[in-house]
């Protein structure tokens, strides 16, 4: 049933969105380090052919050698063709052709300028090698490409049933809040798609799962794993730092929690593409370029996909769409986010009755805020599918908030009353010093 939801997408047997930059970098990473992948469907291979030679002499030897059958050919944006060899033992020989760079074994590529040598560097390599380890098990193949991220939307929904009850106890609830994510037509969508963002909000799920169990090594190795998909996870460190002071650790405590271990899983994860590019080339393109790449407009508004402040994705204002014809944007279930704040809202006030909904309140949102500071500094060109890292987050808090009102109703509504009262009293006394201020200064006056 799960697969044949997936097939009913759009494009279903086709590149869609985004996935031509993460599928074809983590095809380009495999190839470097010298892993050939397979496209079970289609059975080719791309033929990248030299600056300085001509295409059409390239496939005049194909076709005069009988290695294979060409497919694509009207290539604008690169120098490649697409074929479909007679056999395995053909593919090596069509690298011998002269003029030809090489041949990468696959998918074809979609036709975007230099896109069979694109590594994706700006973001880290972790979503990338699981979609590269989908497509050498599987094969090279759109259905293939998003296994992981159809896995990766299971596993969230399994972690937010446990965090809740991790918090509630209650399995009414706990089953309440996938179901509300379920109805989250941005999880549904980007949990079938092979891009990036499925992969960040499980690792940021993960670890304020941790958290919630005060497992926070794990939590610290969880928050390295969603930094390593993009630097984005990193943004949960602020309040998971806060957090760690709030608790009292020790200095060195909080340095190994909060900067030591997710610093070692990123370097960690990163050391294959160290090895493949060199730590130079890395440095410049991972580091400083991925967070001058992080910080910057890339696209100014008319020009590209639609863009969106992080405050519009709350409403699904300005939404990126996925698809067009027909069109799938990347809006998610704006009842559940807006009923999130004003729950949060709501029973703020009382939420020193249960701490582990407050450190949840202040990871979720200070996680949201970071997004508004990358937006404040110069990042305008974000786009609302970026909500999906914190989408799980915000339906465990609203089905947690829902939980805690239905126990501590009359607590928050006496919390309410508790301060209407000092308000009232704090204006009669006001008043009353008034008065005796009034009553002095006539009293002076009549002496």
């Amino acid at each position: 049933m799960v697969l044949d939801y997936y097939r009913s997408l759009p494009y279903f047997t086709e590149y869609i969105s985004d996935e031509v930059w993460y599928v074809s970098s983590a095809r380009n990473l495999l190839y470097e380090m010298g892993i050939k992948v397979e496209s079970k469907t289609l059975g080719g291979a791309t033929v990248v052919v030299e600056d300085n030679a001509d295409v059409d002499r390239v496939i005049e030897e194909i076709e005069r050698r009988g290695l294979g059958e060409v497919i694509i050919s009207n290539y604008t944006e690169i120098k490649a063709i697409y074929v479909k060899p007679y056999s395995i033992e053909k593919i090596d020989e069509l690298a011998s052709i002269e003029g030809v760079e090489k041949v990468v074994p696959g998918y074809y590529y979609e036709d975007r300028s230099n896109i069979y040598n694109y590594l994706n560097l700006e973001h880290p390599p972790l979503g990338k090698y699981l979609i590269g380890l989908s497509m050498l098990l599987l094969g090279d193949d759109p259905q293939s490409w998003r296994v992981p991220s159809i896995v990766a939307g299971a596993v969230v929904m399994i972690i937010v049933f446990l965090v809740v009850y991790e918090i509630t106890r209650s399995h009414i609830f706990s089953l309440l809040a996938p179901l509300l994510l379920l109805s989250d037509s941005l999880f549904r969508y980007m949990s079938g798609i092979a891009m990036l963002d499925i992969f960040l909000a499980l690792f940021t799920v993960a670890s304020i799962y941790f958290i919630v169990r005060e497992k926070l090594d794990l939590a610290s190795i969880f928050i390295g794993l969603a930094a390593s998909v993009k630097l984005n996870g990193a943004f949960i460190l602020l309040p998971y730092l806060l957090l760690l002071i709030a608790r009292g650790d020790d200095y060195l405590t909080i340095y190994r929690r909060a900067i030591v271990v997710p610093l070692a899983v990123f370097m960690a994860v990163n050391s294959p593409v160290i090895a493949v590019v060199g730590f130079e080339k890395w440095y410049d393109e991972s580091v400083v370029g991925a967070i001058q790449w992080h910080i910057s407009t890339k696209t100014k508004p008319g020009e590209g996909p639609p863009i969106s402040t992080p405050w519009e994705w709350f409403y699904g204002a300005n939404p990126f769409y996925f698809t067009v014809d027909p069109d799938t944007p990347a809006v998610g279930n704006i009842y559940a986010y807006i009923s999130t704040i004003a729950s949060s809202a709501a029973i703020v006030i009382a939420l020193r009755r249960n701490l582990k909904i407050l450190d949840l309140t202040l990871l979720t949102y200070t996680t949201w805020v970071m997004y508004v500071v990358l937006w404040l500094i110069g990042n305008r060109s974000q786009y609302s599918f970026y909500m999906l890292h914190i989408t799980p987050m915000m339906h465990i808090l609203l089905t947690v908030n829902l939980w805690f009102a239905s126990i501590y109703y009359r607590e928050i509504i006496e919390d309410y009353r508790s301060i209407v009262r000092k308000i009232i009293y704090r204006q009669k006394q006001e008043e009353q010093i008034q008065n005796t201020e009034q009553e002095d200064s006539d009293s002076d006056q009549v002496s």
